[in-house]
Order: C-alpha cells, then structure tokens, then sequence
C-alpha cells in the first residue's frame, strides 16, 4: 500500500477508496447501526474485509501525514445492472418468475443494507472535489431490511407469489451446499447508518428498494436473463445457486 501511495501522493487532486461493509470487525454482526469510528476487521490483508480494512489505515495514515486527499467510502450490498456476485436479486428474480421455493434462514430477521450501483457510482463522483470528504470514512447504502421484506419487496416487483420455506435452525448444519443466497446468513446481521454521508455530503438516493429492484429487473429481462434455465458462476466470487439442491431441503422441510 505505501508503493501505490507513493505514486498517488501530490499527483492526484482527490482519491476515492472503494472499500466494503466487510471493513468492520464482523464479529459486531447484530450491533445496530454500524457507524464508521466503530472497529474494523483485524484479520490482516490475507482476508476480504482485513486488506480493505488495511488500505483504509494505510490511506487515512497517509492522510494525517502528508495531506494525501483521500476519501473511503464503505456500501454494504451493492445490487443492480452487471451484477457480479451471482447469489443475489439474479436468482431470487428467477425464483419467483419460475415458482421455485425461496429459502429462508433464521425466520427472515436476518438485516441487510442495500444499495443501487448507480447511487453509489452518483455519491462517489459527488464526493470527488469536495473539501469535506477529504480524510474521512462514509457508508454508502440507501437503507435497511429484513429478509422477510426483502423477498416481499422483489416478489411485488415481479407480480408473483413467494413460496417462502422457512429453514429450522435445527437444519443448518445439514445442508447439501448453498440454498439461499449468502446475504440471508446471521453473518451479514448488519445495519449501516448513513447519517454521517447525509449530514456531510447531503447523500440523497435516487433509488429505494422497490424502486431499484424495478430498475434492475428491467436490466434482466433486457439481458435475456428470464431465459436461464441453468446455474451462472460469477468469475470473482464463484457465487452461483442450485435450484434442484434448494427444492430438495425444501421438500425435507415440508415433510417435517
């Protein structure tokens, strides 16, 4: 990280860090709200969190010593158009247009954060120039919710009825593989506050959940996505979904 700042430094005139909810401690799953001077993840650069977790430190030190105009900005899950995490709104969009069974752990009370890309993308250029920003951490997300609601927004937005299988904690440990997708899980039991990026930065989201999953649903269909009849795997993050797996544990549910 001191290489590329020592490129960066007195050459760039405002550096935007896209870093991740994965920054904080995870072990604070179930704290609300995540507020950007709470603790961040001490795992080190060989995990996802604990090397954004370095950069931060690395660019906020490098802040506090030479002036190195640097901003973090922190989104928590980032959905819509190219999408490339392949657990998220691309499969549960097929769930409900095909009937399949949608999973869900932990009664559905698992909490999220969720933002459009393009609110992000808007937030990160609105910050670039702005004196305010310089040498501080923002989250960036348009707000929280619940599984439950979750899949009752998505399944509004595609005028279908969700065939929701709630999963027995007592199951979990059982499971095939995946059956649900990787946000549903306790370990992403987080609310990001955004009230330090409205009160700075006037944050102002274009998109609510409803209204950026009809956006993106729009994309998918353009896309030709409707159409999948079998299991994409993301390049990066190996994110996929197994139907037949799903509809298996949710028969095993039914049973009792």
């Amino acid at each position: 990280m001191e290489a590329l700042l020592d490129l960066l430094d007195g050459r760039v005139g405002h550096y935007v860090y896209v870093s991740s909810i994965m920054a904080y401690d995870q072990t604070m799953a179930g704290i609300f709200p995540w507020t950007e001077e709470l603790p961040t993840d001490p795992a080190g650069p060989a995990t996802y969190g604990g090397f954004k977790a370095v950069a931060e430190a690395a660019m906020l030190a490098r802040h506090a010593r030479t002036g190195f105009p640097a901003t973090v900005v922190r989104p928590a899950a980032i959905y819509g158009p190219d999408n490339n995490i392949f657990d998220m709104e691309l499969p549960m969009f097929l769930r409900l247009l095909q009937h399949r069974p949608i999973i869900v752990p932990h009664g559905g009370l698992v909490v999220g954060s969720y933002g459009h890309v393009d609110d992000l993308c808007t937030a990160m250029v609105d910050i670039v120039g702005n004196a305010a920003a310089v040498g501080e951490v923002f989250n960036i997300s348009a707000g929280s919710t619940s599984v439950n609601r979750y899949v009752e927004v998505l399944a509004d937005v595609v005028g279908e009825a969700p065939d929701v299988v709630y999963l027995p904690d007592s199951m979990l440990d059982a499971l095939p593989g995946p059956v649900f997708g990787h946000l549903f899980g306790v370990a992403h039991h987080a609310m990001l506050s955004i009230e330090k990026a409205q009160r700075l930065l006037g944050l102002d989201n274009r998109y609510d959940l409803r209204s950026g999953h009809v956006d993106t649903l729009e994309w998918f269909r353009r896309r030709g996505f409707a159409d999948v009849d079998s299991p994409l795997i993301d390049p990066m993050w190996r994110a996929s979904w197994d139907f037949d797996a799903e509809a298996a544990v949710a028969a095993e549910v039914r049973r009792g």
